[in-house]
């Protein structure tokens, strides 16, 4: 719940108490975003280009700080979109809530996977995911700065939120333009019956 803002609105650190990079011996890595307390997660499809991937998961409470890690299963994976659903063995106390509300031009959104101190970003616009025919999916355009590992990577509102998890970045070609980052969004209820599924198994 602590989201810190130290220079302007844009600007600041965001503090979700945890921290999940997907990594493959350190070959490769990205993030993702913790959804259930019982260590299901979202991330970009490119992120999984291994197949013994695994998470780390590193959370604290007011007693003590711990680390766990384990292999992930794919439970679903839609490369058009750059989507995934996996699921880890540990349990994961901390983990976001879905945003329900539109979000509006302006509004501030930040990455919370590694944890680095970068601005915030704003929120541009809405897109649909090209040649994804079930319409479950958005894509979420924001001016928010991108490091390398930030693919996967929760996207989150100044409420601490879930509004997508981050795809790809763009450069602006003139020098006068913004750099643009994109998240990918999945319906919630569709996340959510997925997941159920998966359990049900």
């Amino acid at each position: 719940a602590k989201l810190a803002t130290s220079r302007e609105a844009q600007e600041g650190v965001l503090e979700l108490g945890f921290s999940v990079p997907i990594a493959k011996g350190g070959s490769g890595f990205g993030s993702c975003a913790p959804v259930t307390a019982d260590g299901y997660f979202l991330t970009a499809a490119h992120v999984l280009a291994h197949k013994d991937s695994y998470v780390l998961y590193a959370t604290s409470n007011q007693r003590r700080t711990y680390i766990d890690y384990a292999p992930i299963r794919v439970v679903y994976r839609n490369d058009v979109a750059d989507f995934a659903i996996v699921k880890a063995d540990i349990a994961t106390p901390r983990y976001l809530r879905f945003s329900t509300e539109a979000l509006k031009p302006s509004d501030t959104l930040f990455a919370g996977g590694w944890m680095h101190e970068r601005a915030g970003g704003e929120f541009i616009q809405y897109l649909p995911v090209e040649n994804e025919g079930s319409g479950d999916f958005q894509k979420v355009v924001t001016s928010l700065p991108m490091i390398k590992g930030d693919s996967g990577s929760p996207l989150i509102d100044q409420r601490g939120r879930l509004c997508g998890v981050l795809s790809t970045m763009r450069l602006g070609v003139v020098i006068k333009m913004k750099p643009k980052s994109t998240a990918v969004r999945m319906e919630p209820s569709e996340v959510e019956r997925i997941i159920r599924q998966d359990r049900s198994r």
